[in-house]
C-alpha cells in the first residue's frame, strides 16, 4: 500500500470537515503538522493522501470524488497545497461545488507552472504524467474559478529575485511565482515569507487560515 492511500479505512468527513489536500509528489504527511494544529482548534479533519505521481489532475480528483462523492450540500471546507488547488478546480468542473463551503489555496499554480513548462522532460520520470497539465497554461484557464469564498496564501521574500533567484519571474516561494498562484475573486492576497514546501507550517499561515475559517 502506497504512502498515499494510507487514508482508505480511516473515517469519512461529517458536515464541517475540514479536507486537506497535499501537492505533487507529496503524500498526506507533509500535511500532518497542519492537521494537528486544526484538530487542536476543534476542527474536524480529512487529511487525505491522493496517487499524485500515477494519474494526471483529471485522474486525482476523480479519485477525490471517490472518497466524498456521498457528503451532503456545503458540509467541507478544503485546504489545499499546491498541485492540490488544481485538483480541486478540476473536481469542480467535473461534479459542481455543491458539497463545498470555503477553499483555502497554499501555493497553487493558478496559472500554471513556469519551472514544469520549463523542466517537463526532466521532471516526468520523477513526478508522472501531472506533470505535462501543471505547465499547461491553456489547461489550466479553463478550469472554473470557485464561486464558494476562498483565500489565496502564497510564498515569497518582497524581492524582484524572490526567494529562488534563478526562477526568473520575480517574487517567488522558490517552486511557485506569486505571479503563477493569482486568481480572481479572492480575498486579498495573502503573502508570508515561507518556502513553497513548507507554506502549510507557518504559524502566520495558520493565524490567517483561522481568521478566514471563522468568519
Amino acid at each position: 500500500m502506497d504512502l498515499e492511500d494510507k487514508h482508505i479505512g480511516t473515517p469519512q468527513p461529517t458536515p464541517g470537515t475540514l479536507v486537506l489536500l497535499h501537492g505533487i509528489g507529496r503524500s498526506y504527511g507533509s500535511m500532518k503538522f497542519l492537521e494537528y494544529r486544526l484538530k487542536k482548534a476543534g476542527y474536524n479533519v480529512l487529511n487525505i493522501g491522493y496517487p499524485s505521481l500515477r494519474r494526471d489532475i483529471p485522474g486525482c480528483a476523480r479519485y477525490l470524488r471517490e472518497i466524498i462523492q456521498r457528503e451532503p450540500p456545503q458540509s467541507l471546507s478544503f485546504i489545499v497545497h499546491s498541485m492540490g488547488g488544481l485538483v480541486l478546480r478540476q473536481y469542480i468542473q467535473f461534479y459542481g461545488e455543491t458539497q463545498l463551503r470555503k477553499i483555502i489555496f497554499l501555493g497553487t499554480p493558478n496559472q500554471g507552472s513556469r519551472l514544469a513548462r520549463v523542466y517537463k522532460t526532466i521532471l516526468r520520470p520523477i513526478l508522472g504524467p501531472a506533470i505535462n497539465q501543471l505547465g499547461d497554461t491553456e489547461y489550466i484557464n479553463q478550469l472554473p474559478i470557485p464561486k464558494v469564498e476562498f483565500l489565496n496564501i502564497v510564498g515569497g521574500n518582497g524581492t524582484k529575485y524572490g526567494m529562488n533567484p534563478l526562477f526568473g519571474g520575480g517574487d517567488n516561494d522558490f517552486i511557485v511565482g506569486i505571479d503563477e498562484a493569482l486568481l480572481p475573486g479572492a480575498h486579498p492576497l495573502i503573502k508570508v515569507r515561507h518556502y513553497h514546501a513548507f507554506l502549510m507550517n507557518g504559524k502566520d499561515t495558520f493565524r490567517h487560515i483561522l481568521t478566514f475559517l471563522k468568519k
